[in-house]
């Protein structure tokens, strides 16, 4: 490695100094074969989307448990994608409900007409579930149940943030796995395919 100092000249200088047309240099890195092996589609990539997918079935999983269910169509849609390209994984929902399930509501009050199927499903009046909501917000004390304490209040069930917990216990076990993995391969001389 070359220090650059503040004040230093360039390498090819204005009076003819330097590389002329046509000549090259030829540096030789020692261990640059091993590197690129090492950083290879075969070698690193294949440990590593096994890694998001064992990370984002478990984070899944621990979501789609904490999740309320009636009919479970909150449940069943609880989704993950892991994209092998740009190695990202995500656990997600595109139930429009989910935010309020997810964080709950402070008190307000709803529609009847709003809770009135769910208070049906449940055995109770919905202008009694209306009032209730209005005087406690949704999923009182829902959190404190699940360990969550106040962290964004005392509404929701908190079923992604339980997930997301999860994953960051997994987190250290499924790395030295990861890391395990491509030291394997690397000293093996493998992973040159997809």
């Amino acid at each position: 490695r070359q220090r650059r100092e503040a004040n230093a000249r360039p390498v090819q200088e204005a009076s003819g100094d330097g590389l002329m047309p046509g000549e090259s240099v030829r540096v030789h890195v020692e261990g640059l074969a091993e590197l690129q092996r090492a950083l290879s589609v075969g070698l690193f990539r294949q440990p590593a989307t096994k890694f998001l997918d064992r990370m984002s079935i478990g984070i899944q999983s621990e979501t789609i448990k904490h999740t309320p269910t009636d009919e479970g169509h909150l449940g069943n849609n609880i989704r993950r994608t892991v994209d092998k390209v740009r190695l990202f994984a995500r656990v997600f929902t595109n139930v429009p409900y989910a935010k309020f399930v997810e964080k709950g509501t402070r008190p307000h009050m709803p529609p009847v007409s709003a809770v009135a199927r769910w208070a049906r499903l449940h055995g109770k009046q919905p202008w009694g579930v209306a009032l209730s909501i209005a005087r406690y917000g949704t999923s009182k004390g829902a959190r404190d149940k699940r360990g969550l304490g106040g962290t964004t209040g005392p509404w929701g069930y908190g079923m992604f943030e339980l997930g997301e917990r999860r994953g960051r216990r997994m987190l250290p076990g499924e790395m030295n796995r990861m890391w395990s993995e491509i030291r394997r391969r690397f000293t093996s001389g493998g992973g040159t395919s997809l």
